[in-house]
């Protein structure tokens, strides 16, 4: 069974989960929890997640065959279904869940937004992607696919049109999270120095101003979240002329 160690960490670690395979801990704190998993078939054919609160997986590149189980009874397969690069699926509290690789490689993203919310079945077994959710428009019209949204937090897509800028803002109380899946993503600090984001995405802390740019020549997806606070709303910091 899989679990995140239990301190609080928003420096990334990553440890090997054998030979080729590993794990980064991307960020972790109590309002949210960022993990990678990057596996290899030959080393890692199935692998399980047993996490004590709900958890959504979100796959960044390959197919997997994932099963979940009866709590009680791990012989007795409860559901079952295939997903595919950019879809996700919410995995339920203290239920047993078999990751089975059905490519040579395999890289998937889990989210855990609060340690104290979700922590009952709630959440139907079918997986999520931008062709399941309706399409809304977001700040300055970029297109925003919502794959998971309430009062506790914000799992979404986000298309940023070719030579996208914006200015810089900040969440008053809200810890966001930016993963390029693909295009790219730049971002833009009160330094006026762009910086690519990172492989394993950027987390951005409540009040520290940030500015996204797409500086490419085609649409950046971006895999968005946002934690409990966001609906608080967002601040511009004008610039002098």
């Amino acid at each position: 069974m899989v679990n995140a160690t239990a301190q609080n960490t928003s420096t990334p670690l990553d440890y090997s989960l054998g030979e080729a395979s590993k794990r980064i801990i991307v960020h972790q704190q109590d309002d949210l929890l960022i993990i990678h998993d990057h596996l290899v078939q030959d080393v890692t054919p199935t692998r399980f997640y047993h996490n004590p609160v709900d958890t959504f997986l979100f796959l960044l590149k390959g197919e997997v065959y994932l099963q979940q189980y009866e709590s009680s009874n791990v012989q007795n397969i409860a559901e079952e279904i295939t997903l595919k690069k950019h879809q996700g699926i919410w995995l339920n509290a203290n239920t047993i869940n078999s990751v089975t690789l059905l490519t040579p490689r395999v890289e998937l993203c889990l989210i855990r937004l609060s340690t104290s919310v979700n922590t009952k079945s709630t959440h139907p077994f079918e997986k999520i992607s931008s062709g399941t959710v309706e399409l809304q428009l977001g700040r300055n019209q970029i297109k925003v696919w919502p794959l998971w949204e309430t009062e506790h937090g914000r799992i979404a897509l986000e298309l940023y049109p070719t030579k996208y800028k914006e200015t810089l803002y900040y969440h008053k109380a809200a810890t966001q999270y930016f993963l390029p899946l693909n295009g790219s993503a730049v971002f833009m600090s009160k330094s006026k120095t762009p910086t690519s984001c990172p492989s394993i995405g950027k987390v951005v802390p409540p009040k520290e101003a940030v500015a996204i740019l797409n500086p490419g020549d085609q649409n950046s997806i971006v895999l968005s979240v946002m934690t409990k606070d966001y609906s608080e709303g967002r601040v511009h910091l004008l610039t002098r002329t």
